[in-house]
């Protein structure tokens, strides 16, 4: 193997070196054309004196935000196969959500990207405008607009709270025998429209 640790190397904080940078990020590096061309198979000679040959050194770095943001309006389904061996369902917009703000997802360690704040503030990205705050604006609506809906919606709430106390009422009332039973169970079939159980 060409990325195996030199056995004199020292291992830090108990693990082999190579360990300290995730292995996604690790890949990466010994799959790029720098690596395999300038970087292999170097001694730890040659090794400084590649380093002092670098202009600059960081993270990884690129423009994600811009790419994946856009797919946040994207409602479509994804079928998904959690660990179990079941499937659910997620949404594209739920699915780019875990990729650029969860550390793990889909059992892949991720890779650090900058938080989106700290693009905003250097200039790279343009505040972000919720939908939400765009519809809101569209659709300004009057107090007296507002007070209407806010009435409708306690009259509705009010509503299922009387049918719900009605329905616990019949429930309360349980048949004792099994002829009041199957009577009461009629009674409920009449309302629904349904034919009577037959004694």
């Amino acid at each position: 193997m060409a990325n195996r640790t030199a056995k004199e190397a020292k291992t830090i904080h108990g693990t082999n070196p190579q360990y300290l940078i995730e292995k996604i990020v690790r890949t990466r590096i010994y799959d790029s054309k720098f690596w395999k061309e300038e970087c292999f198979a170097l001694n730890m000679e040659y090794l400084v004196d590649k380093a002092c040959e670098l202009r600059y050194v960081g993270g990884t770095y690129g423009d994600i935000w811009k790419k994946l943001e856009p797919l946040y309006n994207d409602f479509r389904k994804l079928r998904c196969l959690d660990r179990q061996g079941k499937f659910y369902i997620m949404t594209v917009d739920e699915f780019i959500d875990n990729l650029l703000r969860e550390d793990r997802f889909l059992d892949v360690i991720l890779p650090r990207i900058s938080k989106r704040i700290l693009h905003e503030e250097v200039g790279d990205l343009e505040p972000k405008v919720f939908i939400i705050d765009e519809e809101a604006n569209e659709d300004d609506y009057s107090d007296d607009e507002i007070r209407k809906e806010i009435s409708d919606y306690k009259n509705e709430k009010k509503k299922k709270k009387e049918v719900k106390n009605n329905s616990d009422d019949e429930v309360k009332s349980k048949p004792k025998t099994e002829e009041d039973e199957i009577e009461q169970a009629n009674e409920l079939r009449k309302k629904l429209g349904l034919k009577p159980l037959k004694r």
